[in-house]
């Protein structure tokens, strides 16, 4: 597990450990713990996100659970659970490859606006330089008549 992956899991959900209130950079983070119930086991989080959050990420993980286990029949835990890995696994594949579509298509919309934009002001640019071509050449001192 690489620093930034540790630093992301201790800013979630971790196991407890000897130093939960102290960071990498050795300020101190106010952790705190939640039960929560997963396909009727119970467990403790800590965290130092809120309670809210980490009761809807159970609630995420459970309603997935009772998925896999009512479409499979299984009873084994370990297998439910693993099943229920893979689905959540798929989702953020999927999710990102949509992301990556999204970004792809936001950048080249962006791009033909700036290449509009870019031809907008050329456009006008141009017709300032024909516009101030034809006007008459002033001359100093002349009152017009």
């Amino acid at each position: 597990m690489t620093a930034r992956r540790a630093d992301r899991r201790v800013r979630g959900v971790s196991a407890p450990t000897n130093d939960d209130n102290s960071r990498a950079d050795g300020s101190l983070r106010a952790k705190r713990s939640v039960s929560v119930e997963l396909l009727g086991q119970k467990f403790t989080l800590k965290s130092d996100d809120e309670e809210e959050y980490l009761r809807d990420l159970a609630k995420f993980v459970n309603r997935k659970l009772n998925e896999i286990k009512k479409a499979t029949g299984r009873v084994d835990t370990g297998q439910i659970a693993l099943l229920a890995a893979l689905d959540i696994a798929d989702d953020l594949f999927r999710e990102r490859e949509r992301t990556k579509d999204v970004k792809r298509d936001v950048d080249a919309r962006a791009q033909k606006l700036l290449c509009a934009i870019d031809e907008m002001a050329q456009a006008f640019e141009m017709s300032e330089v024909v516009t101030s071509a034809k006007a008459p050449p002033r001359v100093a001192g002349s009152t017009g008549s």
